[in-house]
């Protein structure tokens, strides 16, 4: 199974590097049967080490990693109960990568990141809760403007542009509010959907967009005793688990045409098998070797449905257990509108309808 990829992009100091972190941690203990392992042990060692940094409370303001000045790509393996279910790569962009200022259209650095978001089964874009402290309303909606959204905004309509005019979307996306333990109290998630709404207006208003909001947090009492609180995260494997439920559905899409283009194939194959046994009784010597041929062919290809149907109903089991963590999100705009807590579990109903199918 051909891996997927992730991009996440966000303004510098958004805590995507400590989201990357706490997430990688949390999965490699298992959620809900799902684990997350590094395809490479070196890999795995450098976000190992810099997570015991990130929960050293000795090291106050200093256990927080610094801000990525290069892109970073990671190779990870989603397993479930221990058997890997879908590879992916997680690919995070430097604030400075996304900077208008420095923007060429024809660039190899703007080229590089529009190509990332097309080939992402899901975008992430962290909002940094800090943007969303205080009373007014008004004065977050700016904050989140000038310091991520105006950054953004020219890749996702110019890519959303190109996608329409061949009749495609942009991938689903989910926007992290990071450190989200800062601005709990000020911001509830009624001004937390006009804020995105407004800062990413040219995402809303359309039928063609899947937008959800999930706020994330390393702790709510991270900042205690400068910054020597501990480490309680709050919602970090959601984010991914439905950034893989997207893919898992695209797979069993996949294995449903595979295997119903299979058994057209067989069918095929069988029709000519009869015409050739019609013939054999007139020249058994000549045409002999195709009835072999063709009967070693359909039991290979019905080897091949048994194989498929195999992965696909273990894609099923595992998508139906990811339901009960998804259902945790509850920000999720598509079909034109914010959905209640029906009109969400509706919608997974129809995204997920591909898992009723008997393969």
């Amino acid at each position: 199974m051909a891996g997927r990829k992730f991009t996440i992009l966000g303004e510098n100091g958004s805590g995507k590097t400590c989201y990357l972190l706490e997430m990688y941690y949390e999965m490699g203990m298992s959620v809900a049967g799902y684990t997350v392992v590094a395809t490479d042990p070196d890999a795995d060692k450098n976000l190992t080490l810099r997570y015991d940094r990130l929960k050293d409370k000795s090291r106050g303001k200093g256990r927080f990693p610094a801000g990525t000045e290069q892109v970073e790509k990671y190779d990870f393996n989603l397993q479930y109960n221990y058997k890997t279910i879908h590879p992916f790569q997680w690919v995070d962009y430097p604030g400075g990568f996304l900077d208008t200022r420095s923007r060429d259209i024809s660039s190899e650095q703007y080229q590089e990141v529009a190509k990332s978001i097309l080939e992402s089964e899901m975008l992430f874009i962290c909002i940094d809760g800090a943007n969303l402290t205080g009373s007014s309303t008004q004065k977050k909606i700016r904050n989140v403007k000038t310091r991520c959204a105006k950054h953004i905004n020219p890749y996702l309509t110019e890519l959303r542009n190109k996608l329409k005019a061949e009749d495609k979307g942009l991938p689903p996306i989910g926007m992290l509010v990071t450190k989200y333990d800062i601005c709990a109290d000020d911001t509830d998630a009624d001004e937390v959907r006009e804020i995105v709404e407004e800062a990413f207006e040219g995402l809303f208003g359309g039928n063609d967009t899947f937008v959800a909001i999930i706020p994330v947090s390393l702790g709510d009492t991270l900042k205690d005793d400068e910054y020597q609180g501990d480490l309680d995260p709050l919602n970090v494997h959601l984010p991914i688990l439905m950034g893989i439920n997207f893919a898992l559905i695209e797979q069993l899409e996949h294995g449903k045409r595979l295997i119903e283009e299979q058994h057209r194939d067989i069918e095929e194959a069988q029709r000519m098998k009869r015409e050739e046994e019609d013939r054999f009784f007139l020249s058994r010597w000549l045409f002999g070797d195709n009835i072999d041929e063709l009967n070693n062919y359909i039991y290979e290809e019905r080897k091949q449905i048994e194989n498929n149907r195999q992965v696909a109903n273990y894609f099923k089991k595992s998508l139906k257990r990811m339901n009960r963590e998804l259902a945790a999100i509850d920000m999720i705009y598509v079909k034109g509108a914010w959905q209640d807590k029906r009109g969400i579990s509706q919608m997974w109903a129809e995204l997920q309808s591909i898992a009723d199918y008997n393969f």
